[in-house]
């Protein structure tokens, strides 16, 4: 149980990992591929593309949705969206918030979502750090935690935290000009969410194109994980609200049953910059390997812009 237990995961093109506490997920990376098997459960999924209208009648994410029949508006919205995306990439800086983790899990039962904290939750406080990578990383972020002294946070050592998510912010990402060729898109309808009229967007990536993947490791045996989700789309700014993702298909054959996630994301102008960007201020992961139930809560405030100055000392 400690290796499902101990599971470090990450998002979106980095590693997800069910693993012994000691052991280290920080080597380098080799390019991360589909096994002939990864790519046959993935091209035989059905997605949210190919959903009838009763399938998403029966959706709760899709409740209240002023359903749109046709597709017409689509590639507008997708434009529009790329070049927020490209842009925000193009002008993102340096980025600090203070960070408040929420972690807990269950056995052989799923967490109700009013079910308060007990005896398997852990709470953590990080300082959180979003760094934009050199053009043309696929991974486009490096997302980790600090100590008060700036020193990267050993997550290994924290012997209570059983399972650690990070990697929210690029998840607009999907959209950007540059990777939609990566994913099928269906445009749902409108719906109204914190007071802002959206267009409601679904996205699902190709198993033969998709290059932003994520590994589910169990053991020595990675698992390439694809996505496919939603995005609450602001009718009048273009951004991105709120984003929610889950499993291509699931992965039985490690145990995985599900892996979902929901992002909602809010403005933020740095001192000095003119572009607005879009940070991830309460998140929420839910995991469902073999016999446990995970679910973690990630609240983000106080975002700075983060300078990292040196000094040589004789």
């Amino acid at each position: 149980m400690a290796g499902i237990l101990g599971m470090k995961a990450a998002a979106l093109g980095s590693r997800t990992v069910a693993q012994p506490p000691h052991s280290s997920s920080q080597s380098a990376e080799p390019p991360i591929r589909l096994s002939h098997e990864e790519f046959e459960i993935y091209s035989h999924a059905r997605t949210l593309i190919d959903w009838t209208p009763q399938e998403i009648k029966h959706t709760p994410p899709l409740s209240k949705l002023r359903p749109g029949a046709k597709q017409d508006k689509l590639p507008m919205v997708l434009e529009r969206m790329g070049e927020n995306a490209a842009a925000m990439i193009a002008e993102f800086r340096n980025i600090a918030c203070e960070e408040h983790v929420y972690s807990q899990w269950s056995l052989d039962r799923p967490i109700a979502p009013w079910q308060e904290r007990g005896q398997n939750e852990v709470a953590h406080r990080f300082r959180y750090v979003i760094i934009p990578r050199s053009a043309g990383d696929p991974l486009m972020f490096k997302e980790y935690r600090i100590n008060r002294k700036g020193s990267p946070v050993d997550l290994e050592s924290l012997s209570d935290m059983r399972f650690i998510t990070t990697g929210f912010t690029r998840f607009w990402a999907y959209f950007n000009t540059s990777n939609q060729a990566q994913s099928r898109f269906r445009y749902f309808g409108e719906r109204t969410i914190r007071k802002q009229k959206c267009y409601v967007v679904g996205f699902a990536q190709q198993p033969d194109l998709a290059r932003d993947v994520t590994t589910f490791e169990v053991g020595a045996r990675p698992a390439v994980i694809l996505w496919q989700g939603l995005a609450w789309v602001s009718e009048q700014s273009f951004h991105i609200l709120k984003i929610e993702t889950w499993l291509l298909a699931p992965r039985k054959d490690i145990g995985l049953e599900s892996y979902g996630t929901i992002v909602n994301y809010i403005p933020f102008r740095p001192v000095g910059l003119d572009r607005i960007l879009w940070l991830p201020k309460e998140v929420e992961v839910r995991v469902h390997y073999k016999n446990v139930f995970l679910r973690n809560t990630h609240l983000y405030s106080g975002f700075k812009l983060f300078r990292v100055n040196v000094s040589i000392s004789p």
